[in-house]
């Protein structure tokens, strides 16, 4: 038994160091082309590594886990809010309204070349030049993941989504907690197995999960852009208001279907967690 937990603590160092290594180039490329698929790449990478400081914080580095990330905090949040004008963007261009739209396209475009130049500039910030020493920091913290941490962890993201799921009903922006909680635990369950903790469930629950996790996130991208567009609605903007109000009568009716639909998915979900937890 102790010859196999070796190895699942060998893995989980050397996994974690790449899976850090390789968010580092992702920073390196994004504030270098600024690109809609390179800063994606960015912005999941590192939902991926804080995803694990979230497991980590279960074992004995729990307090250095949380202390961690705030360094990052800024690329971070410089990246969503790039990230942000572009998926409106890309929304607007996909809308049959397009053509009548032009006015909104230029500001974003203005919008976006302001927040590339931020984040390309906090990037290239020296407190990131000292790689390797980043990276083994982030893979010691990790390497402390252990069966009983791991299990704790399991436990309390199944409490934690059935707690969030009722709360859901009665309030809308509890659904941006649980579908950051069930990427999370998306992303950690499909790293443990590839370390060697499988369960009964991995591969259902994987599943599941991904379906679940690609509904909540088409529901967020029109939560924002709803949320974008009610802003500029309070301002002098030169925009054909019938155009306008039709495109985010639009949004928000496929926002809605979304609901219904994530509200299906959270019965099922409900579910199966009865069901693995007992």
């Amino acid at each position: 038994m102790r010859k196999i937990q070796n190895l699942k603590d060998q893995l989980v160092a050397k996994k974690a160091s790449k899976l850090f290594s390789g968010f580092l180039s992702n920073m390196e490329n994004a504030a270098a082309s600024t690109s809609e698929t390179d800063v994606h790449q960015l912005r999941v990478s590192v939902k991926k590594w804080r995803a694990l400081l979230k497991l980590a914080a279960f074992s004995k580095v729990g307090k250095k886990a949380d202390k961690f990330y705030p360094r990052y905090k800024k690329v971070y949040q410089a990246s969503g809010e790039l990230r942000e004008i572009q998926l409106h963007i890309g929304l607007i261009k996909e809308s049959p309204f397009s053509k009548k739209l032009i006015p909104l396209l230029s500001l974003l475009d203005k919008q976006k070349i302001s927040c590339k130049l931020r984040f390309a500039y906090l990037c290239q910030h020296p407190q990131f030049s000292d790689k390797k020493a980043a990276t083994q920091k982030f893979t010691a913290l990790i390497s402390q993941i252990n069966p009983k941490s791991v299990a704790q962890y399991m436990a309390d993201c199944i409490k934690q989504a059935e707690k969030e799921m009722i709360q859901c009903s009665s309030d809308e922006q509890k659904l941006h907690d649980l579908r950051k909680l069930l990427k999370q635990w998306h992303y950690n369950t499909q790293f443990l197995d590839k370390c060697g903790y499988s369960f009964p469930y991995t591969d259902e629950l994987v599943a599941m999960l991904t379906s679940f996790g690609e509904l909540l996130g088409n529901w967020q991208d029109k939560d924002v852009a709803i949320q974008y567009l009610y802003i500029l609605s309070t301002e002098k903007f030169p925009l054909d208001t019938a155009t306008f109000n039709s495109f985010v009568e639009g949004l928000t009716l496929e926002k809605a279907d979304l609901l219904i639909q994530i509200n299906q998915r959270i019965l099922v979900l409900s579910e199966f967690l009865t069901k693995i937890r007992q």
